[in-house]
């Protein structure tokens, strides 16, 4: 599946994978039928069609919702985001504040 993603959106940098799904309870992740079949996620299924988009081949549990996280250089989470149903992300507005406020938090002025 990784590889299938970084082919598909180019992406430059190494991708890692975690089939236990370890890092999915490590981090409350959801996984289950009611944040998966949601009206919310029917409508969002709807409106992506409307505007030509089409579900490819689910790889991996299609129960599983994602999220987003960052981690400091010594492997701790400062910050984490965790989707609430499918096609749920946070936003690269959210995500850039949370790396901003990191930043300011362990920048040392000297």
């Amino acid at each position: 599946m990784a590889q299938d993603f970084k082919e598909s959106f180019d992406v430059p940098f190494p991708l890692f994978t975690d089939p236990s799904r370890k890092s999915y309870k490590w981090m409350n992740l959801k996984s289950n039928v009611a944040s998966s079949l949601s009206l919310k996620m029917i409508r969002r299924g709807f409106d992506a069609s409307r505007s030509g988009h089409r579900q490819g081949k689910t790889q991996g549990n299609a129960l599983q919702q994602g999220g987003e996280a960052l981690f400091d250089t010594n492997g701790r989470a400062v910050w984490r985001y965790v989707s609430q149903s499918p096609g749920d992300h946070a936003s690269p507005e959210q995500i850039r504040e949370a790396v901003l406020r990191f930043k300011t938090q362990t920048t040392v002025k000297l």
